[in-house]
């Protein structure tokens, strides 16, 4: 190896009198050489990678951190990183042996071990912490060990590892190292609490003393939040009733902490009543008035209904969460309170107790659910009331089964866009999981005599539970007097995937309303059947063009590999007119054909940028040469950025290596794109191919 390694006289500078990118290159080029050197030649090889990981430039560092994870010798490499460690006027190359260290990992650990008794406390805080990185059971012993270190820096980052990395069986251990020094007490409570958080049990009777210390007494409330041991709540309770505010404070937080990880325990008022608690709903601290309310949920008592029922009906996204979730668990007999309570309230609050009762789960409370289901029938069929009170009943009835309500939610399907008839369909549309037939029966009989509103709602429900048969009543609503609908029934028809409507829907292809031909030539498009070639083809003389872009699309489905098609789709990509375009390259690029290719090339020089990237993505990955260099240099500063995303993003997939004018083109114009993504996909496109070597390597990023 005639090497940058080599010397050439005394006149020669040191390696720290380079310039910045002659070091950079003398460290890289030892990537991938040791198999070809003498063992003689790794002492001063490593004495270069152990001035370059403490360099002054940043790339340098990086490129010697990347070399000396390979160097050959682990040995002399761990040596040679520990000494590095001792550098006390070199941040940098302490940095640097650190994180060689933890990505070596295991194959560190006999050194690190050494490290960890090492005579500098320095020394040994700094193996801590790799540790800490390094994780698995391993290192455990370790950090044990090391919580009887002399040097109180070793026994906090041994401390701060194990609340990293621990598992329950850190607990103890770092329990019985609680001793004098606040400072070493204070981490051990904050590993605690990280170790609860992960799932492990605290005690308690070790932790609670601490809570007298005024310089503990914030971290232990914490610790004992995250416990995770229901023996803490009375403990935390009593720090509620006494001390100051802010303290009160922290021990709210620390309970609802603990509640959020023990769903089954409960309050009583003799434990902690909604008066100790309700105070604190009106703190102006989000994270306060949360807890609050995740605390109040848990006491069973009356006037917590009437605290969290406001909440629920006009608080935050999360206090009304939080609040129906209390509401619920407060049981039946609140809830039934509430409905008896129903007349009198505003019509706000009513929608609200509807959609209550809607997620309540009774657990076959009988007298409850008739009370519950005589509410929501005489919601959904009196007149004059608001329609979000009905909207809330109807979507109630769906989601807890109330089949005999079918016939009242039939009645509320009669406007098109209202959202009470959509509420009507989704409740419709959940009770026929289990009452498919009635469900089928009632809204037929609505169809028959219902009106426009009604025939439409109803055909489209049909087609979303997959009622095959009322297969015959959606044929004949494609002859119905309303183009809303045959549209409908056309749309129907398609999700019913009925072949023997195919007929029917050709015939649509002529509906006066372009709006039902669209939904015929999808329909049959989704349909397949041959038969329907030769119509659709005819079908391209249809004077609305979104007609005409649903009659390529279907011909796309159906007819691949007929060459009428392929003619036809390309004749209508020549006319370039934009959706239509867009659809026949779409189509011709799942045709199948080899033949097509040329055509979609001719694409990329279309008017419509939509055109433009439909035939880009149809062409990923081009093939070399077959786009020429100023085509795709005048893509690349297409006005649509859409044009400049799909164009840059298609160029992964494009060998360039041999024509350096496109990353000089893609450099050029990363100086001038405003826009974010754009920026970023070529950005990414650059650091990549120059890690391919496809780019100059005088590339700059």
């Amino acid at each position: 190896m005639s090497s940058a390694l080599e010397t050439n006289g005394k006149s020669r500078p040191g390696f720290a009198d380079l310039p910045e990118e002659e070091r950079r290159k003398k460290i890289e080029s030892l990537t991938g050489t040791f198999a070809n050197l003498d063992a003689f030649r790794f002492p001063e090889i490593l004495s270069l990678l152990s001035e370059g990981i403490g360099d002054s430039s940043w790339r340098v560092r990086k490129a010697a951190v990347e070399v000396f994870l390979s160097f050959p010798e682990p040995s002399s490499r761990d040596r040679a990183l520990g000494q590095a460690l001792r550098s006390e006027d070199n941040a940098g190359k302490r940095n640097s042996a650190i994180e060689i260290f933890v990505r070596l990992g295991r194959k560190a650990l006999p050194e690190i071990e050494k490290l960890s008794r090492d005579q500098d406390p320095e020394v040994r805080k700094f193996a801590m912490e790799i540790l800490g990185e390094i994780g698995g059971k391993d290192v455990f012993p370790l950090l044990v060990s090391s919580l009887s270190d002399p040097d109180e820096n070793s026994r906090m980052a041994a401390v701060e590892a194990l609340g990293k990395i621990g598992t329950e069986t850190a607990v103890a251990p770092l329990i019985k190292s609680l001793g004098s020094s606040p400072g070493v007490n204070f981490l051990i409570f904050q590993s605690l609490k990280e170790l609860g958080v992960r799932g492990a049990c605290l005690p308690v009777e070790p932790l609670s003393p601490r809570l007298e210390d005024p310089t503990l007494r914030e971290v232990a409330l914490a610790t004992l939040g995250a416990s995770r041991n229901p023996e803490a709540l009375p403990v935390l309770i009593r720090k509620i009733r006494e001390g100051s505010s802010r303290h009160k404070e922290k021990a709210l937080l620390a309970i609802s902490e603990l509640l959020n990880s023990q769903s089954e325990l409960e309050l009583s008022p003799s434990d902690l009543s909604a008066g100790e608690i309700i105070p604190l709903l009106q703190s102006p601290k989000d994270q306060t008035r949360l807890a609050a309310i995740r605390i109040i949920s848990r006491v069973r008592a009356p006037e917590v209904l009437e605290t969290l029922f406001p909440l629920f009906v006009s608080g935050s996204e999360e206090e009304q969460r939080l609040a129906r979730a209390g509401i619920s668990r407060l049981g039946a007999e609140s809830l039934a309170s509430l409905i008896r309570r129903y007349p009198k309230l505003k019509e706000e609050e009513r929608s609200r107790v509807l959609e209550l009762l809607g997620h309540f789960d009774s657990g076959g409370n009988s007298a409850f659910d008739a009370q519950r289901e005589k509410l929501i029938r005489n919601t959904l069929t009196a007149p004059g009331l608001g329609g979000k009170e009905k909207i809330e009943a109807a979507l109630a009835a769906g989601r807890l089964g109330l089949a005999g309500m079918i016939p009242e939610l039939t009645h509320l399907l009669d406007e098109i866009e209202s959202e009470l008839s959509a509420a009507a369909l989704s409740a419709l549309r959940l009770l026929s999981e289990r009452n498919k037939a009635k469900v089928v029966q009632e809204v037929l009989c609505r169809l028959k005599d219902g009106s426009e509103c009604v025939q439409r709602n109803s055909i489209i429900l049909m087609g979303e539970i997959q009622a095959g048969e009322a297969l015959g009543e959606v044929i004949l609503a494609l002859k119905a007097e309303s183009p809303a609908v045959r549209e409908a029934a056309a749309i129907t028809l398609a999700e019913l995937q009925a072949p023997a409507a195919a007929e029917n829907l050709i015939l649509s292809l002529a509906d006066e309303d372009s709006r039902v031909r669209v939904a015929a030539a999808r329909a049959l498009g989704q349909l397949g059947q041959e038969n329907s070639l030769e119509p659709l083809l005819h079908a391209l003389r249809d004077e609305d063009l979104w007609a005409r872009t649903s009659v390529v699309e279907a011909l796309g489905r159906i007819g691949r590999g007929d060459a009428r098609v392929i003619a036809a789709l390309s004749q209508e990509l020549e006319k370039g007119e934009g959706p239509v375009a867009e659809a026949a390259v779409r189509a011709l690029a799942g045709s199948g054909d080899k033949n097509v290719r040329p055509a979609l090339l001719q694409a990329l020089r279309a008017a419509d940028p939509e055109v433009i990237v439909a035939a880009v993505e149809s062409l990923t990955p081009f093939r070399e040469g077959e786009v020429s260099r100023e085509l795709l240099l005048h893509l690349l500063s297409h006005p649509a950025f859409n044009v400049r995303l799909r164009l840059v993003q298609a160029l992964k997939e494009l060998a360039i290596r041999k024509d350096p004018s496109i990353s000089r083109a893609l450099q050029e114009r990363l100086e001038v794109e405003e826009d974010p993504l754009v920026r970023e996909t070529v950005l990414a496109l650059l650091r990549g191919s120059k890690g391919e070597a496809r780019f100059p390597d005088q590339l700059q990023l």
